[in-house]
């Protein structure tokens, strides 16, 4: 039944998805975030309903481009860059495994829907649209997942198989809260609010049941920053606290146990493992500074074992010995070194880097100006998700994660869309005001 329904809802909205690219653009965006195949379980599962959605706005675009205008700014020049050196990379890589090539055909369609997104999402209107599409996806899993950790008493640990382990789930829910928070923000209705509000309740309970280290360390940035940037400090303090003190009412003691763990972390097997697979991964860029050894370099037996046998070089840091089988990279900067070498790490750095510099000049473009309030709160919230995924993925493997090269889609079009409003002159030494945003 559930199918059915699924693709009745497919088949009306395909035609609008052909007919307007940037509806098309966020039904792709939704299907590669959300993947709702995995939550259906009869004929539909095997249906590629990304590949589907893209097929179609790709389509649309070449037929009508319907004012889409492709904007290649110094993001966009560093992505390109990622996917051509992943694709050098590959290609000249003596041990080459199968999940290599997913991955890069998986970033070289994230790159793709980066470049359709900045095109399509133009207005205040659609950027809204796909922050909305965001909270349906990923917010959706901690939705979901936090209502299971309430209702189980805080016995279950979320882990969504599409966004792996407790881990990895923490860190996507702690990059989507400032978005919601900011939709919850600027919405008017009030049952759209309270949905949000609750959403975001239940994406912090979702966090803290999954016992992640890296996902409380995220909470605490969150919570930093919502500190820092707040007027009114006193009044969110108390209710920040009240909320705190109710989640660790009902947080078993067995989290506490885990937290603790933190301090002692150069004694922890978990994360001394990482530090393994950080040398590992170094080894490989060392040997291969350029182009790095490839997608998955640092989790292929044949480097694993052979960079095994060098791990002496790096004894200046101590570890201990690396196990048999190989492991994950644990970082999405040692991640990307091991497989695309020095000039991949720099690459996304750059990414990264370019994105905070645009959000930080929206804000400094509308400061101070009632008008654009939007925007300044926007980028923020963009600015703090970027932030947190770089904390938080410091110790996970999620470099090539769709929904941050969404994210850097959505700070793209918000720079394009500020920077394109008309402005007017005012006197000399006072910034520029541009006119009211219209959607």
């Amino acid at each position: 039944m559930r199918d059915i329904v699924f693709l009745c809802c497919m088949v009306a909205t395909l035609p609008w998805a052909f007919a307007h690219a940037y509806i098309g653009s966020l039904l792709w965006t939704w299907t590669a975030l959300l993947t709702p195949s995995t939550y259906l379980y009869s004929f539909m599962g095997g249906v590629p309903l990304n590949k589907l959605a893209a097929g179609i706005t790709v389509l649309a675009l070449l037929l009508n481009r319907q004012g889409a205008v492709i904007r290649l700014g110094s993001t966009a020049y560093m992505l390109i860059g990622l996917v051509l050196l992943g694709g050098v990379s590959m290609m000249s890589g003596g041990v080459v495994p199968d999940a290599g090539w997913e991955i890069y055909d998986r970033l070289v369609k994230t790159v793709l829907l980066f470049l359709v997104l900045t095109a399509l999402i133009n207005t205040r209107l659609r950027l809204h649209m796909l922050l909305l599409i965001i909270a349906l996806s990923i917010g959706y899993n901690g939705l979901n997942e936090g209502l299971k950790v309430i209702v189980s008493g805080g016995a279950y640990k979320p882990e969504v198989p599409l966004l792996g382990d407790n881990n990895h789930f923490a860190g996507a829910i702690l990059m989507v809260i400032p978005v919601i928070g900011y939709l919850y923000r600027y919405s008017e209705e009030k049952c759209v609010k309270l949905a949000l509000f609750g959403t975001l309740l239940l994406c912090t309970v979702s966090v803290i049941g999954t016992y992640s280290r890296g996902g409380f360390i995220g909470l605490l940035v969150i919570t930093f920053s919502y500190i820092m940037t707040t007027r009114r400090k006193i009044a969110n303090l108390v209710a920040l606290a009240a909320l705190a003190g109710l989640l660790l009412l009902i947080t078993p003691d067995s989290w506490f146990e885990r937290m603790n763990t933190i301090q002692d972390a150069g004694e922890d097997s978990s994360f001394m493992g990482r530090v393994v697979a950080w040398k590992i991964s170094t080894l490989i860029a060392l040997d291969h500074p350029l182009a790095g050894g490839g997608f998955r370099a640092v989790q292929t037996g044949y480097f694993w074992h052979m960079y095994s046998q060098k791990f002496h070089l790096l004894d200046f840091i101590p570890t201990p010995e690396p196990l048999s089988r190989a492991m994950a990279a644990h970082s999405i900067f040692f991640e990307v070194l091991g497989d695309l070498g020095f000039t991949g790490l720099f690459l996304f750095v750059g990414v990264i880097v370019t994105v905070v510099r645009s959000l930080s000049r929206v804000r400094g473009l509308t400061r101070g100006q009632p008008e654009l309030a939007w925007a300044f709160h926007l980028a923020g919230a963009l600015r703090l998700s970027v932030l947190v995924y770089t904390v938080t993925g410091a110790a996970l493997s999620l470099a090539y994660f769709e929904f941050f090269y969404v994210l850097c889609a959505a700070a793209a079009s918000l720079r394009c869309i500020v920077e394109g409003q008309p402005v007017t002159a005012r006197s000399p030494g006072k910034p520029l005001a541009a006119a009211p945003a219209r959607t």
